[in-house]
């Protein structure tokens, strides 16, 4: 794991270690983030890890008193969530340095998006939008929709209100107050079609483009 020194011509990274080991982040998707107070987070080897920027000091999680993290994320008011790979979420307190255990579960992916709200994925085959701070919730897409679809793999917000999900089969655009406006699959006979429907990450540039793998 290291972080890039943009200051530096050819774009150098800055190695990190940690107890006398090397961070190894091994899957890029959601393994690391960064919040308001100058911290980046990170998942390595099933382990969980702050560094705090300034100070240049890593601290670890220890997985004998945290679950096993599958991914992390920020939000928007600077909240850090990670949920474990069975599926808990959870929401880091700065207060005590600890992470407080929600009264949720069968979550498989969180992504922020720009109203402050979390877009979830869960292991119903579902997909709500999370409110932070009263952590209510709303479906977007029932599994009713989704089945069809088979397993989510993965959600981009291109624009405020726009969601992208990437699913086994296909793409779908889903838009709020209009519903799913279009869907993309693979086709040999359409240029603009994705080449492979196996949807396993997607990114939006600051563009407003969506990249998809």
């Amino acid at each position: 794991f290291g972080s890039a020194d943009t200051a530096a011509a050819l774009g150098a990274f800055t190695f990190l270690t940690a107890f006398g080991g090397a961070v190894s982040v091994q899957k890029s998707d959601k393994k690391v983030a960064s919040d308001n107070n100058g911290h980046i987070w990170c998942i390595s080897n099933e382990i969980l890890f702050l560094y705090d920027k300034a100070s240049g000091v890593m601290t670890e999680f220890s997985r004998d008193d945290y679950p096993i993290p599958n991914s992390i994320v920020t939000d928007k008011f600077g909240n850090t969530w990670t949920i474990s790979i069975s599926g808990s979420l959870y929401r880091y307190d700065s207060r005590n340095g600890s992470f407080e255990k929600l009264s949720m579960n069968g979550i498989r992916m969180i992504e922020p998006v720009s109203d402050g709200k979390l877009l979830v994925s869960t292991s119903d085959n579902e997909i709500m939008l999370l409110d932070p701070i009263t952590l209510a919730s709303d479906i977007v897409l029932p599994s009713s929709t989704l089945d069809k679809w088979r397993s989510v793999l993965c959600m981009t917000e291109r624009i405020p209100g726009e969601y992208w999900i990437g699913t086994e089969t296909g793409v779908i655009i889903y838009t709020a107050g209009q519903g799913i406006i279009e869907t993309i699959k693979e086709s040999s006979e359409d240029k603009h079609a994705i080449s492979a429907s196996h949807v396993m990450c997607m990114f939006t540039d600051k563009d407003g483009n969506v990249w998809a793998g």
